[in-house]
């Protein structure tokens, strides 16, 4: 374990205390010689800093005792259970074969963490804890990966319309669940980026009034679909649905919302075929009696 770095600020927007049973000792009422309290001021400034007041008793302990070097009190303070509580994160990045962080180090991650997640709005008490921080330090996260994160977060559903909310809601769970899903460092950045890319689509289909459920929304995210696609092509379905189940129905059939995506998202053929026999059918039906032709159906395929 590295040793306290002295050249920390007193001060820290981190205030957490150990659980009780931490194993701190109350300040002992033997008082400290100047060499002995120039000693204990230097340290206990740093372990006031990180949260860490409670030690204060051990400190005076060690100092009695005749420890008053910093790398010998610092490592001592380092092994109690305050202290190992407080940086906990470095025993996941040890138990993950990563090297611990000094406690400059770690403080300095969390307050990277911190000012990422409330410049993209997060809401208050969400991720604002040095318990929260926990994990993403013992999986190694950096900051850079937490922004883009948090920018999902923020972009596809802090500030996103109603409806988008409502579809992560669908999709992913509530909205605390959906913001933990996007922030979770137990899921890769690429899955994160996918579910943000299905509640788009699934977005676009619900700006025109078509319910697209999530295995449908990750079907067109994995065939390519894209953002303009879709709402080019929902567009388009929102113009000519009513049309095509009457001339379906005229014929026994039905053309489906499914029949319509598979054809004008997913570019399928039996989809585009069955268009084609319908409209050839209408076609047939009306020719020389003033009715539509396939032309003036006006279907175009809308590329993903």
């Amino acid at each position: 374990m590295s040793t306290f770095d002295q050249n920390l600020p007193t001060t820290g927007p981190f205030n957490v205390k150990p659980p009780a049973g931490g194993g701190s000792k109350p300040p002992s009422s033997t008082p400290l010689n100047a060499g002995q309290q120039s000693a204990y001021d230097l340290m206990a400034s740093t372990l006031k800093s990180w949260g860490l007041d409670t030690l204060l008793g051990d400190l005076k302990q060690f100092i009695l005792a005749g420890d008053t070097s910093p790398d010998t009190l610092s490592l001592k303070l380092s092994q109690t259970d305050a202290y190992k509580q407080r940086f906990i994160g470095n025993e996941q990045r040890k138990a993950n074969g990563l090297p611990e962080l000094n406690p400059a180090q770690y403080i300095a991650l969390e307050e990277q963490y911190s000012n990422v997640l409330r410049s993209y709005g997060l809401p208050p008490g969400f991720y604002d804890s040095t318990k929260d921080f926990t994990d993403f330090i013992g999986k190694d996260l950096s900051p850079d990966e937490l922004r883009t994160r948090a920018q999902i977060a923020h972009d596809q559903y802090e500030a996103a319309p109603q409806y988008m909310k409502d579809l992560w809601g669908q999709y992913f769970g509530g909205k605390g669940d959906a913001i933990a899903a996007i922030i979770d460092p137990d899921t890769a950045t690429a899955v994160i980026q996918d579910r943000a890319k299905q509640v788009a689509l699934g977005a676009a289909g619900a700006q025109y009034g078509f319910g697209v459920n999530a295995a449908r929304a990750k079907q067109f995210v994995d065939a390519g679909v894209t953002l303009q696609g879709a709402q080019q092509a929902y567009q388009q379905i929102a113009a000519i649905q009513g049309q095509d189940q009457t001339i379906a129905k005229r014929f026994g059939q039905q053309f489906t919302q499914q029949d319509e995506e598979n054809d004008l998202l997913l570019g399928q053929g039996d989809a585009m075929q069955k268009r084609k026999s319908l409209y050839g059918s209408e076609e047939a039906l009306f020719k020389g009696s003033g009715g539509l032709d396939a032309n003036a159906l006006g279907v175009s395929q809308v590329a993903p």
